[in-house]
């Protein structure tokens, strides 16, 4: 049973060495890359844990050992695959947010959403207050203060997104 434990342990540790190798390769792929809004949707579906843990070494390693340009491209590719992967609730909640103190335009902004998006918004933003909530409950004073200000943006997104959620409603 110990040779059987040790065998498995030697395969599931080739494959997982396996996989940061592939991701290696693509990355090296992506860095070479002329054109990279084009070439990272056709490997989006290789792109996993391996290979962010590979990429947050390869960046590692780039600013070690002072190579700008290489450090430059991992941290495009990052950004990229974060833009890609970024759910469009929170795409939507930054834009919102970035409006919150104009409370016209933050208006404009919820109107052209679509009433679908509007309800998976308001319960994304439910879920966050509730979170935030809880964490202000069991924070130190210099960071429940700023859970409190976050808290506070998302209530007043929140508050608009339902307004007009209802108007649009009445109107239909």
């Amino acid at each position: 049973k110990r040779n059987l434990m040790l065998k498995l342990t030697q395969e599931i540790d080739q494959q997982v060495q396996d996989r940061i190798n592939q991701a290696r390769i693509l990355i090296d792929k992506l860095v070479e890359s002329e054109n990279l809004k084009e070439d990272l949707p056709l490997i989006l579906n290789q792109i996993d844990q391996f290979f962010i843990q590979a990429l947050s070494v390869e960046l590692e390693l780039a600013d070690k050992d002072k190579k700008e340009e290489r450090k430059g491209k991992l941290e495009e590719i990052l950004h990229a695959i974060q833009v890609i992967t970024t759910p469009e609730e929170l795409k939507v909640l930054d834009n919102l947010l970035s409006h919150k103190d104009d409370e016209v335009r933050l208006v404009e902004e919820v109107r052209k959403l679509d009433q679908e998006l509007i309800t998976r918004l308001n319960d994304y933003l439910i879920s966050l207050m509730t979170n935030y909530e809880e964490k202000a409950k069991s924070s130190e004073d210099e960071e429940k203060e700023k859970v409190g200000e976050a808290l506070e943006s998302v209530n007043a997104i929140y508050n608009v997104l339902l307004r007009e959620s209802m108007k649009m409603k009445f109107k239909d």
